[in-house]
């Protein structure tokens, strides 16, 4: 009975858990998706995901736990921040932005 209960909880905890089975977005889809769509993509992803799929970032924020990414064609960039609770930071917000060239 024990076990039963156990292997439930389990199923309940990952069918629940934040961002579990979805998949970070290509960066080269990333200029097409729009801000809002990019942060309901990405809200929940582990910070482990988003840098498997991306890899290192292209700059890092001061004062407040985040990335920054150029995007293809250089003309733009996102900015993903992180939440700072747990071992597994995941992604809170996330926004886009022009360059100033």
């Amino acid at each position: 009975m024990g076990r039963i209960f156990a292997v439930l909880a389990l199923i309940l905890v990952l069918a629940f858990a934040p961002g579990c089975g979805r998949k970070v977005p290509e960066l080269a889809a990333v200029p097409g998706m729009g801000e809002a769509a990019l942060t309901d993509a990405l809200q929940g992803i582990s910070r482990d995901a988003v840098l498997q799929s991306w890899g290192e970032p292209d700059g890092a924020l001061s004062g407040m736990f985040g990335e920054i990414y150029d995007l293809p064609g250089g003309g733009a960039f996102v900015i993903v921040y992180y939440g700072q609770s747990g071992p597994d930071h995941v992604v809170e917000n996330v926004k886009l932005g022009a360059k100033d060239e």
